[in-house]
């Protein structure tokens, strides 16, 4: 027996609900091909807590501006 939390829809409510929509809804999810087929290539071999990162890495910047506190000039003299 499971619990979820309901009352948000936090990143593993998200993950939960979609792996259940996948299957029809019918509660049971197969585990990957990697562990359980013995002809997989990576079968025995594979660790989910080792990231494999393929291609480039690069900086970001974002700035946010935002006008939302400014006050709205009602009488200009200039």
């Amino acid at each position: 027996l499971a619990a979820t939390n309901y009352q948000t829809l936090d990143p593993g409510q998200i993950l939960n609900l979609s792996m259940f929509e996948q299957n029809g809804n019918c509660g049971y999810v197969i585990k990957p091909s990697i562990f359980w087929d013995k002809e997989h290539p990576q079968y025995g071999r594979f660790n989910p807590s080792v990231i494999e990162r393929e291609g480039f890495c690069f900086e970001l910047t974002i700035t946010v501006i935002s006008g939302q506190y400014l006050t709205q000039n009602l009488g200009s003299t200039t």
